[in-house]
């Protein structure tokens, strides 16, 4: 395994995972008074939606988001609606438009809305392909490379003095070194005649060579 590609793998999988996820659990809490309005413009690729929650409001209360028709976005089309001390409600919408939310209803008292927004946004797009690269460097940390031909991961060293690239060289043959020669028979010594068989035989041996019974020397 390959330590430090799996550690680079795994930073990856939990900034993935961060930027993918985050967006399901992050809210945005907001003060909005009677007199204000609460604008967000929505980054989404596509649509998205909002959920809209308060509590310990009014009893008549009452929470409009609508679509702006203006810069100033103090009226627009209706797109969701609330009522009572505590409720919520949701709503699609579209990236690059405008939204306003108003509270009437509470005479001067603000109340705390609370908005979660999920949608697909640039940075979730980042976390999936960073998830993706992620699973593939852990991947490859538990590959074993084709080269490692030996248990320690190192390759065998060539032979001493072969040129990079060229064939191995064949083995030697080796050559049985013939058997030597006896030397001959000194003029002084006559041949050895064997007494058993009568076979003629050189000086230096022991035993007949045709019955191999011991030799005895004559004359």
């Amino acid at each position: 395994m390959r330590r430090g590609r799996f550690v680079i793998g795994i930073v990856l999988l939990l900034i993935g995972l961060v930027l993918v996820v985050l967006p399901f659990v992050a809210t945005t809490t907001e003060s909005v008074a009677p007199s204000q309005v609460l604008t967000l413009t929505p980054a989404f690729v596509g649509s998205g939606t909002v959920t809209v929650s308060w509590s310990g409001a009014p009893t008549s209360t009452f929470v409009k988001l609508y679509s702006c028709a203006t810069s100033v976005c103090d009226s627009g089309s209706t797109v969701a609606t609330g009522q009572g001390g505590s409720g919520s409600f949701s709503a699609s919408l579209s990236s690059g438009q405008t939204y306003g939310i108003q509270v009437t209803g509470t005479g001067s008292a603000a109340v705390t809305l609370t908005l979660r927004t999920l949608g697909l946004t640039i940075p979730m797009i980042a976390g999936i392909v960073l998830l993706l690269v992620g699973i593939v460097v852990v991947a490859l940390s538990f590959r074993r490379p084709a080269h490692d031909a030996t248990p320690g991961g190192e390759a065998p060293p060539a032979p001493q003095g072969a040129a990079e690239g060229a064939p191995a060289p064949e083995p030697e043959e080796t050559v049985a070194s013939p058997t030597p020669t006896p030397p001959a028979a000194g003029g002084s010594r006559p041949p050895l005649t064997c007494a058993h068989c009568g076979a003629v035989n050189e000086v230096w041996l022991t035993n007949c060579r045709t019955c191999k019974r011991p030799l005895k020397t004559t004359g």
